[in-house]
């Protein structure tokens, strides 16, 4: 069974803008709801336990951001050990998760190592298969992390630089939906790059549009790939979710869409919320 790290929103705030979807928003509209928000957490916490087993990080004070279970550290599958990649946060007021991710994981039998730069997490490093990865640098994740991995971790890593900065990790731009298939938007990758994804990868290309809609923000458990939506969907939105139900049924999948608009106003998406411990 497919194990995961969630974390409650008790202390989810916006006070700290540190992406650009953030500041694209008024004040006013960024205003998070905690009620609502932790409704959205429960409902979306019951529909994936009844496929996974998850595990809760006790949310922290002052974190405002550690619901986004993604980004505070990355657990390499391809080693046999326990072992986890914890991350060196760039971001306003991210810092501080890293090491509650750290001492949590620790306690789960996790050997923990911290990179010499930059570094976001599962948010910006995907396993593919083996020791195979694709991983992004450039806005919050240093080249040099990357190359740091490949060499202490004997891990072959595909780099793409993030170059649009409404997709500032990789999981805005790529999705593994497992280990030969990913979807990839190639309006922001180079053309070398995208040869080499192509070699390496039956690559189904999305458009630039459903990826700021989040069409790569998903999670895929057994036979289902799950994604966010909002409450009041824009004709972007049902793009999005009319592009990803038809790539899901053509991989003989299924699709589910959660609501999950409080917690776009923070610029995150649904695969934000979790981490990946065991596959």
């Amino acid at each position: 069974m497919k194990e995961l790290l969630m974390c409650p929103p008790k202390y989810l705030s916006t006070t700290i803008v540190n992406n650009i979807w953030m500041l694209d928003l008024p004040q006013k509209e960024r205003e998070i709801n905690l009620d609502a928000a932790l409704e959205q957490f429960m409902a979306l916490y019951t529909i994936i336990t009844n496929h996974a087993l998850i595990y809760l990080l006790p949310p922290t004070p002052g974190l405002q951001d550690q619901t986004y279970a993604t980004n505070p550290a990355c657990v390499l599958p391809h080693i046999k050990d326990k072992t986890a990649v914890i991350s060196h946060f760039r971001a306003d007021g991210r810092v501080g998760e890293e090491w509650v991710a750290l001492d949590f994981l620790e306690t789960l039998g996790y050997t923990c190592y911290t990179p010499p730069a930059y570094f976001e997490g599962e948010g910006e490093l995907k396993w593919i298969r083996d020791n195979q990865y694709i991983a992004s640098y450039g806005l919050f994740t240093s080249y040099a992390t990357l190359d740091w991995i490949e060499k202490a971790f004997d891990a072959e890593i595909i780099k793409l630089e993030a170059t649009d900065n409404y997709l500032y990790h990789v999981d805005c731009f790529i999705f593994p939906v497992d280990s030969d298939t990913i979807l990839a938007c190639k309006d922001v990758i180079n053309e070398n790059d995208w040869e080499l994804l192509n070699k390496e990868l039956n690559v189904i290309n999305v458009a630039l549009e459903d990826c700021y809609e989040g069409i790569t923000n998903s999670l895929r458990i057994e036979d289902t790939i799950y994604n966010g939506v909002v409450h009041d969907e824009s004709p972007a939105t049902i793009h999005k979710n009319k592009a990803l139900t038809e790539i899901a049924s053509t991989l003989s999948l299924d699709s589910c869409f959660v609501d999950i608009d409080e917690f776009t106003k923070s610029g995150a998406l649904l695969s934000c919320m979790f981490l990946h411990l065991k596959r």
